[in-house]
């Protein structure tokens, strides 16, 4: 729907009408929509992760440095498919070049991940689970998601 400005009587033209007023108000709601949707996948991602890393430490007894880079890589995989199909609604069939862009965040997210793994563990008395939980938090909402919003995933794509 196409909405025309009228002119006012000092030849000013008035603010839109219509839809287009609703654009920006639609357009927010759309990324809170994402934001929430993307944040449940990220709870799916945590599950996996954290049920990996304490499965390497207390089964296999890997130390929790040890097993923190795996840990991660299965939370990966929940994050592209869910992030993708659920949360972007995105069905492009542009899957190769996601995934291309997604691992390219995702390499800097996982050293991102890693070191702030590490530092909490390393200088702070938090336990692992609580550490692995602020810093992926942390990346996920300062870093990763911001990235796919922009290079990866559009929302709602065909």
């Amino acid at each position: 729907m196409i909405t025309r400005s009228a002119p006012k009587q000092d030849g000013a033209v008035s603010e839109p009408t219509g839809a287009s007023a609703l654009a920006p108000r639609v357009r927010f709601f759309q990324r809170v929509l994402v934001w929430m949707r993307s944040s449940l996948v990220g709870l799916l991602a945590t599950a996996s992760d954290l049920g990996t890393l304490a499965i390497l430490i207390h089964a296999f007894d890997l130390t929790e440095k040890a097993a923190n880079l795996p840990s991660l890589v299965p939370g990966l995989v929940v994050q592209f498919l869910g992030n993708k199909y659920f949360a972007f609604d995105d069905r492009s069939k542009a899957l190769v070049k996601q995934t291309s862009l997604f691992l390219l965040i995702e390499i800097v997210a996982f050293g991102l991940n890693a070191l702030l793994f590490h530092l909490l563990v390393s200088l702070t008395p938090l336990h692992f689970i609580l550490a692995r939980l602020a810093g992926t938090n942390i990346v996920y909402l300062g870093f990763s998601l911001p990235m796919w919003s922009i290079f990866v995933f559009r929302l709602g794509a065909r």
